[in-house]
């Protein structure tokens, strides 16, 4: 997954929930953060970190397993244990890679501005004992919108066009602050129910 904030939608079209995507900070007007070389590996070509599954991060996350692995970052269900909160937790696979730490922390400066109904919220940053800087999102319970239409297959109209409408809502809140959703797909829109 590669540095983005994520879009949520209703399942039913009332509510969609953003997804990490790559960000960037833009004079005027906004533009992208420069696309990754060619030479970069791809996700499948990095070798996995050592699970931080059943670790304690921070003194109050508690990482309970992986969901996802993307070019930059493998996001892991982790618990706020003070809160009782659950959180998504994204961790960068290569902080040897100074364009991607730098991505990946201008990621977490831009995503904690953003606050809309429709964009997943960033709640903490900072770096593990080893060095891999990590990013703490509100986690979203639900299917991508990748996800129900290989299930379902196309959406019917009536069905799509209220969950379009909530991303272009998530996507101009995030346009406002400057920022450009660099990664937006159907595997970065959350449908919530």
């Amino acid at each position: 997954m590669s540095a983005a904030t994520p879009i949520a939608a209703s399942a039913r079209g009332k509510r969609p929930s953003p997804v990490p995507s790559p960000l960037a900070r833009s004079p005027n007007p906004p533009t992208a953060l420069p696309t990754p070389p060619a030479t970069e590996p791809a996700p499948s070509d990095i070798a996995p970190r050592a699970s931080l599954v059943g670790a304690l991060l921070a003194e109050r996350y508690r990482v309970e397993r992986v969901l996802a692995r993307g070019g930059m970052g493998q996001v892991y269900l982790a618990m706020h244990e003070r809160l009782g909160k659950p959180v998504a937790l994204k961790v960068l696979l290569r902080p040897e890679d100074e364009q991607g730490r730098l991505r990946f922390q201008r990621e977490a400066h831009l995503t904690c501005r953003v606050r809309h109904p429709h964009v997943v919220s960033a709640e903490d940053y900072g770096e593990l004992p080893t060095g891999e800087p990590y990013l703490v999102l509100e986690h979203q319970d639900g299917a991508t919108l990748q996800q129900v239409i290989q299930r379902d297959g196309a959406l019917p109209p009536p069905r799509a066009l209220p969950i379009l409408r909530q991303i272009i809502d998530g996507l101009e809140a995030i346009h406002r602050a400057g920022i450009i959703h660099r990664d937006l797909k159907p595997s970065n829109v959350f449908l919530l129910e």
